[in-house]
C-alpha cells in the first residue's frame, strides 16, 4: 500500500492500537504555574490526578522559560502565599516577586510528591479522543508521543494549562486569538539569567519599577552605543540576588504563531543570538564594570505572550476589567494593568508596550470563564481561558494564572467526588461552598 502522496506532501499514517498508559480522575496538560497550581490543588483534594508536562520540570515560565517574576501576585492568598512562604522556608533567593528558578522546579515536585500527584516528563499531548455520540465534545483520553511512543490517558476531567489552548484546539472548541481588529499577536521574549556583577556596582541599570527615571533607558541606550541594539527597546534587569545575579529580557520576536514551529525556532534562534551577542559587547566595552558580567543560562523555551483563549460559559471582556465587574462565581481578582507590547517593531520604537488606552478597575475572574463551552469535561486556567484580547493582556501575569489554576483543581477534585459535571450551576455552588469552608479556616481564597 502506497502512503505518501508526492501530489499534494501528505502521507498516510496506518492505523495503529494505542496502549492506555493511564487512567485518572484529573489530567492537567501543562505543568507551567498554571497547571502545577491545578495540579496540586486536585491531588490535595483527592482527586488522582496526572500532569502531563513537556518539558523536564514544572513551573513553565518561571523555570524553563527564565521569567520567574509573580507580577500581581505579592499579597494574595491561596497558593502563591504558600509558594513564597515555601520558597522562604528553603531558604530560596527571593528579590520582591522575583523568585529563583531552580527552588521553583524543586518545591513544585516536592509539593507535587506530597499531594499524591503524578508528573510525567518529556511527554508531549499530540491530539485527543472525543466521544460526541452525548451532543457535546467529551474527552475520552489525551494521546501523547514521548520516548515511550505513543500513548493514551484517559480521564474524567482534563484542564488545559498549556497556555496556547491545545487541548480546546485539538477538541474543536471554538478559539480566539489575536487583536480583533488585525489578528496580530504580541511579540514572543526569551529571557536570560546573568551574574557575575555585584547589584551596587549596576544599581543605576536595574529595573526597580516604582521610580521616575526608567532604568531600562540607560540600557537601551547603552546597546546603541556598542553597535547591538535591542530588538525590545526597554531591555530590563530584574534582581535575583544582591551578589550579582539578574532575570534578563531584551528581545522581542515579532508575527509569531504559538502553533507554528518553524516560526518559534526561528524566533528562538535569533533571540538567542541577540542575547549572546548583547552580553558579549558589554564585556568588551569600555565601561569596565561590566567586563565580569556573565551570562550564566536562557530559557529552554520562549516566553510566549498570547496564544488561542479557548470559548467558555462565560468571555471576560474590555469593560468587565474597566468597570472592575465582579462575580458570585469568582475565584480570584486582577488588577494587573492591560500589558500590550509593541506588535510591530516600528510601534516598539514609539513604545515598547502599552496599555491601550485601557484603564482598569480590580475585577473578577468567574469560574465560568474556566468552563469550556463546547466540550463538557474540559476546563481551562492561564491564558487560555475565555477572554478577550485586552483582558487577556491584563490576567495572563502569572499573579492570575496560579490562583486560576488553584481554582480549576479545587474545581475539578470536587466535581469528582461529588459526581458532578462543570456547568454555571455547579461553578456556583462550588464557590459558595468553597467560601463558607474557607471562613471557616480563617483563610480566604481571593
Amino acid at each position: 500500500m502506497k502512503c505518501f502522496s508526492s501530489q499534494n506532501k501528505t502521507l498516510m499514517e496506518p492505523a495503529r492500537t494505542i496502549p492506555v498508559a493511564g487512567e485518572y480522575d484529573v489530567i492537567v496538560c501543562g505543568g507551567g504555574p498554571a497547571g502545577a497550581a491545578a495540579a496540586i490543588a486536585a491531588g490535595r483534594n483527592g482527586a488522582k490526578t496526572l500532569v502531563l508536562e513537556s518539558q523536564g520540570c514544572l513551573g513553565g515560565i518561571m523555570t524553563t522559560g527564565m521569567m520567574p517574576k509573580i507580577i500581581n501576585g505579592i499579597g494574595k492568598s491561596g497558593f502563591i502565599r504558600e509558594l513564597l512562604e515555601r520558597l522562604q522556608s528553603i531558604d530560596a533567593e527571593i528579590v520582591h516577586d522575583v523568585c529563583d528558578p531552580e527552588s521553583v522546579k524543586y518545591l513544585l515536585e516536592r509539593l507535587c510528591d506530597e499531594n499524591h500527584v503524578s508528573i510525567r516528563y518529556h511527554t508531549r499531548i499530540c491530539q485527543v479522543i472525543l466521544d460526541q455520540n452525548s451532543g457535546k465534545s467529551q474527552i475520552q483520553a489525551v494521546i501523547t508521543e514521548s520516548k515511550s511512543g505513543r500513548e493514551a490517558w484517559i480521564g474524567k476531567l482534563f484542564i488545559d494549562c498549556t497556555g496556547d489552548g491545545d487541548i480546546g484546539k485539538f477538541s474543536g472548541c471554538s478559539i480566539e486569538m489575536g487583536h480583533p481588529e488585525n489578528g496580530r499577536l504580541q511579540p514572543l521574549s526569551l529571557c536570560a539569567m546573568v551574574g557575575g556583577v555585584s547589584y551596587d556596582r549596576i544599581a543605576g541599570f536595574v529595573h526597580q519599577g516604582d521610580g521616575e527615571e526608567d532604568e531600562r533607558l540607560k540600557l537601551f541606550d547603552l546597546f546603541e552605543k556598542l553597535g547591538k541594539p535591542s530588538s525590545y527597546s526597554l531591555p530590563s534587569l530584574f534582581l535575583l540576588e544582591k551578589n550579582g545575579r539578574y532575570i534578563y529580557m531584551s528581545n522581542h520576536q515579532y508575527g509569531v504563531s504559538p502553533y507554528d514551529a518553524r516560526a518559534l525556532t526561528q524566533a528562538t534562534l535569533d533571540a538567542r543570538k541577540e542575547i549572546y551577542e548583547q552580553i558579549q559587547a558589554l564585556n568588551h566595552s569600555s565601561e569596565k564594570v561590566w567586563k565580569s558580567l556573565r551570562l550564566y543560562a536562557t530559557g529552554s523555551h520562549i516566553g510566549i505572550r498570547e496564544g488561542g483563549r479557548i470559548k467558555g460559559l462565560y468571555t471576560v471582556t474590555v469593560n468587565d476589567i474597566r468597570e472592575g465587574k465582579h462575580h458570585p462565581d469568582a475565584i480570584c481578582s486582577i488588577s494587573a494593568g492591560v500589558d500590550i507590547h509593541a506588535m510591530q517593531p516600528n510601534e516598539d520604537s514609539k513604545a515598547a508596550f502599552s496599555d491601550g488606552g485601557i484603564k482598569i478597575a480590580m475585577y473578577d475572574i468567574p469560574l465560568r470563564a474556566l468552563i469550556a463551552e463546547e466540550c463538557s469535561n474540559l476546563l481551562m486556567a492561564g491564558r487560555c481561558i475565555s477572554g478577550d484580547f485586552y483582558a487577556h493582556a491584563s490576567y495572563r501575569v502569572l499573579g492570575g494564572a496560579i490562583p486560576m489554576g488553584e481554582g480549576a483543581g479545587k474545581f475539578a477534585a470536587w466535581l469528582i467526588r461529588n459526581n458532578l459535571v462543570p456547568n454555571a450551576e455547579t461553578a456556583l455552588n462550588f464557590v459558595e461552598n468553597n467560601k463558607i469552608q474557607e471562613r471557616k479556616q480563617e483563610v480566604f481564597y481571593v
